[in-house]
């Protein structure tokens, strides 16, 4: 939060009222994506892969949203690539490990008709 204070301060006074108009927003957002990091992580220790499908679905639109949202209070999204790309590489790894789930043991799995 303080980092996002930081970004505020002197680059255009007029829009500081809606940037901190926005600030609750921004924080919800990232509650929901830390929420849906745990929903995907307990869904995928319990092979879940439906699950898995759908909390990867949450965690795009809520970071999609999180963009959409510092773009358009004209933050600074400098913060946000580092963030971005990690969920890239996450989600990734998640779809590799369903796919070899799928290989193992392909009765137990909804691998293909999930991805």
């Amino acid at each position: 939060m303080y980092g996002v204070l930081a970004m505020i301060g002197g680059e255009d006074p007029y829009l500081a009222n809606a940037q901190f108009s926005a600030m609750p927003v921004l924080l919800v957002l990232w509650l929901l994506l830390g929420a849906a990091h745990l929903r995907l992580a307990w869904t995928l220790l319990d092979r879940n892969w439906v699950g898995v499908v759908q909390a990867g679905s949450l965690i795009g639109a809520a970071a999609l949203t999180l963009v959409t949202m510092v773009a358009v209070v004209h933050l600074q999204a400098a913060f946000l690539a580092p963030v971005m790309g990690v969920m890239v590489i996450e989600l990734i790894f998640v779809a590799a490990a369903s796919r070899l789930h799928g290989y193992i043991s392909p009765e137990a799995t909804l691998v293909r008709s999930a991805w």
